[in-house]
């Protein structure tokens, strides 16, 4: 399958939605892209003021934050849900256990923590898992490259 760079947004495409109320009250969108990762955990006491440098250690208590990718799977309705798995370990099981959970339609799942892979790296190794029980494994290359890819996978579920 040819891959194509995607310059255009169609009309129902939600693109860098400020936040999770923002993105779910447009109901007729049938794909929304959230360029960024939202935090996981956070801190149980909000600081009014700076913290100052007194002390050579902090400790901070955290919390889980609300799993916004799970709260769009309640609601997807007829949209195609995509996320993400950076694991450490058990990269099928762990994917897999997501999108089932999440009520995803693809998950993009890659092995975390080497030099060439993942966060602070330009390149990717990747494996798109599908609903329907079907994976996609691809060698390491850009991780534009691999955009494009999984924009051609949505484009045709979509069609």
């Amino acid at each position: 399958m040819e891959t194509k760079d995607r310059t255009t947004a169609s009309p129902n495409l939600i693109q860098k939605p400020n936040n999770y109320q923002r993105s779910l009250a447009r109901r007729g969108s049938n794909y929304t892209e959230n360029s960024e990762a939202f935090v996981g955990r956070l801190p149980f006491e909000a600081f009014q003021q700076k913290i100052k440098k007194k002390k050579d250690k902090i400790v901070l208590s955290l919390q889980r934050n609300q799993d916004i990718l799970k709260k769009f799977g309640r609601r997807k309705e007829n949209r195609l849900l995509v996320g993400f798995a950076a694991e450490t370990e058990n990269l099928e099981k762990n994917s897999i256990d997501k999108l089932v959970r999440k009520n995803l339609d693809i998950i993009v799942g890659n092995l975390v923590g080497h030099s060439s892979s993942g966060f602070g790296s330009d390149t990717n190794k990747v494996t798109f898992f599908y609903k329907d029980g079907t994976t996609e494994s691809f060698p390491e290359m850009g991780k534009d490259e691999i955009a494009n890819i999984l924009l051609d996978r949505i484009v045709a579920m979509l069609n």
